[in-house]
C-alpha cells in the first residue's frame, strides 16, 4: 500500500494506493482511495459532536442548553479538549466544505462505563455531522445530492443573469422541434430561474469558473474579494497553486484573450459560499479539490 500525505494545520489528507491493512477500516475502507485523517488519541465523544447534535438529542438537553458555556479552559488558560465542541470545532467544523462520503469512528474506551447514554451521545455526532455537511458544498455539488443537476434560482446564487435572459421560452419551444421525425428528437428544454448545480469531480480542470468563464481559479472563487476584474484565458499553462490556468502576466496576455468582467455577461458576482468559511476552511478545501 502506498499512502501519500500533506500536512495542513492539525489534519492530513492522505491519498492511498492499493490494499488498506487496518482491521478496523477493512469493511468500511478497502475501496477508498483518500482518506483525512482528523484524530486525536484518547478522547471522550465530547468534545467530537456539534452544537447541532447536541440540540437534537433531548437526553443530551442538559449539555444543549449551555452550549455558551463551551469548551471549557483547562487550569492553563487553554481549552479543555476533552470539553464539549472543543474538537469539533478544532478539527471537524474546517472539513465542512468537503464533499465527505463517509466516516470512519473508532472511539469508546474513555466512553466505556457509561452504557445506553453513549448510544445517545453517538445520535448526537451523527445527526449533528449530517446536518452540517449538508449545509455545504456536497448539499448541492456532490454526486449523491439529490440537488445535482438540479437548478438554483439566480437570486439564490447571485451570478450574471445574461445567459439566463437569453435563453427565453421561445427559444425553449423552437429548440425542442430540433430532430422532428427523428427517434432522438429534443423534448426537453425549459426555461428555468436559475442555472443547474454541476458535480464536483474534475474540477480542478474546469477552470474558468461559474457559467460564464468569468473567475479563472479555484481561489478566486473561495475568495470572491480577490477576483481579479480583468485576465486572459485560453493560455495554457497549469497553476497548481490556485487550480486553474495561469489568467495573468506577459505570457498569458501575448497568449490569451482579454477577458473584462465590467462587460455585459461577464460579470464575476455571485457564488459567494466561500465568503462563509474561515480562511484555514477555506485552504484546507483548495487541497482537497486538487485531487476531485
Amino acid at each position: 500500500m502506498d499512502i501519500a500525505e500533506q500536512q495542513v494545520g492539525e489534519i492530513t489528507i492522505v491519498e492511498v494506493k492499493g490494499r488498506i491493512d487496518s482491521n478496523t477500516a477493512k469493511a468500511f475502507g478497502e475501496r477508498l482511495t483518500k482518506l483525512i485523517n482528523a484524530s486525536r488519541g484518547g478522547t471522550r465523544i465530547e468534545p467530537w459532536i456539534s452544537p447541532e447534535g447536541y440540540r437534537r438529542v433531548p437526553a443530551l438537553a442538559d449539555i444543549a442548553e449551555n452550549l455558551d458555556r463551551y469548551p471549557e479552559k483547562n487550569e492553563g488558560g487553554g481549552i479543555d479538549h476533552q470539553s464539549p465542541l472543543a474538537l469539533f470545532n478544532r478539527m471537524i467544523h474546517p472539513l465542512i466544505p468537503f464533499a465527505i462520503r463517509g466516516l470512519l469512528w473508532y472511539q469508546g474506551e474513555q466512553n466505556r462505563t457509561e452504557g445506553m447514554v453513549y448510544r445517545d451521545k453517538m445520535q448526537a455526532l451523527i445527526e449533528g455531522w449530517r446536518a452540517v455537511w449538508n449545509q455545504a458544498c456536497a448539499s448541492c455539488h456532490s454526486i449523491e445530492s439529490p440537488l445535482i443537476g438540479q437548478v438554483t434560482s439566480v437570486a439564490d446564487v447571485g451570478t450574471d443573469p445574461q445567459r439566463l435572459n437569453s435563453f427565453t421560452p421561445e427559444l425553449a419551444r423552437s429548440m425542442n422541434t430540433i430532430g422532428e421525425g427523428k427517434p432522438w428528437r429534443f423534448s426537453h428544454f425549459r426555461k428555468t430561474d436559475g442555472y443547474a448545480n454541476m458535480p464536483l469531480d474534475g474540477l480542478w480542470l474546469r477552470a474558468p469558473f461559474l457559467h460564464n468563464g468569468s473567475v479563472p481559479t479555484l481561489r478566486a472563487l473561495l475568495y470572491p474579494d480577490e477576483r481579479p476584474a480583468v485576465f486572459y484565458r485560453s493560455y495554457d499553462v497549469y497553476d497548481w497553486t490556485n487550480v486553474g490556468f495561469v489568467a495573468t502576466g506577459a505570457e498569458a496576455e501575448a497568449s490569451g484573450v482579454r477577458f473584462d468582467t465590467s462587460l455585459k455577461g461577464n460579470s464575476n458576482a455571485g457564488h459567494t459560499y466561500g465568503a462563509t468559511l474561515s480562511r484555514e476552511q477555506r485552504e484546507l478545501l483548495l487541497e482537497y479539490l486538487k485531487t476531485l
